[in-house]
C-alpha cells in the first residue's frame, strides 16, 4: 500500500528523495499503535525500532523507484522477520 499508493501519490507533488522520506515517516507512524497495544517497548527499543523501520522503508521505496515494480518490496517485506 505504501509503495504502490502513498509513495506514488506523494511523488507527484515533491521530489523522489523527499517522497521517500515522507512515505517512510508515515510508514513508521502506522506501526506505533501496534507497538503501544501489543508490544510495549522501552524507550531505547522504541527508538531503535523506529530508526530500523524508517531505514528499511527508505530502502524499499528506493528499490521500488529503481525497479518500477512492487514485487521486490513485497518479497523483502515477507522475508523480513523484524517487521
Amino acid at each position: 500500500m505504501f509503495r504502490g499508493f502513498v509513495y506514488t501519490k506523494i511523488k507527484g507533488f515533491i521530489s523522489v528523495k523527499y517522497s521517500i522520506v515522507l512515505t517512510s515517516l508515515l510508514f513508521v507512524l502506522i506501526h506505533y499503535p501496534g507497538w503501544f497495544i501489543f508490544a510495549p517497548h522501552s524507550l531505547l527499543n522504541f527508538l531503535k525500532d523506529t530508526l530500523y523501520i524508517f531505514l528499511i522503508s527508505c530502502l524499499w521505496c528506493w528499490i521500488y523507484e529503481k525497479s518500477k515494480s512492487l514485487y521486490p518490496s513485497i518479497l523483502f517485506h515477507g522475508l523480513n522477520k523484524e517487521i
